[in-house]
């Protein structure tokens, strides 16, 4: 397993939301079943482990690189249309609770928007 996918592993929520078909609904499971899910919850409830950009055009997977964008850390593709999610991984995670730092969780909102924008990503995802 490469190191990214382990640090995705390992950070995961103990009890993930997860589906295959967001029509039925989203369900709590462990994380081996999670895992196995089409979609998945990929933050924990209180910490950012990661920024997650939804790209909606072909050779999305690819062409981060075009846009000077930083390369991600996973890319999921989409066979069908070549649209793809790019995740970055944080070094240190962003507490996101309440008792959560307003200058952190700024400094992540503003470094999001950014590359965001870089990426040409869904603001809506």
């Amino acid at each position: 397993m490469s190191a990214a996918l382990q640090y995705f592993d390992e950070n995961l929520p103990h009890r993930p939301y997860h589906t295959d078909d967001l029509a039925f609904g989203l369900r709590i499971s462990g994380k081996g079943r999670a895992l196995l899910a089409r979609y998945i919850q990929q933050n924990q409830p209180h910490a950012q482990f990661w920024l997650v950009f939804d790209v909606d055009r072909e050779g999305a997977a690819i062409d981060w690189s075009d846009r000077n964008a930083p390369a991600p850390n996973i890319t999921v593709k989409n066979p069908v249309n070549g649209h793809a999610h790019l995740l970055y991984a944080l070094n240190i995670a962003v507490r996101t609770a309440p008792d959560a730092s307003v200058k952190a969780l700024k400094y992540a909102a503003a470094v999001e928007r950014s590359l965001c924008e870089k990426l040409c990503a869904d603001v809506n995802y």
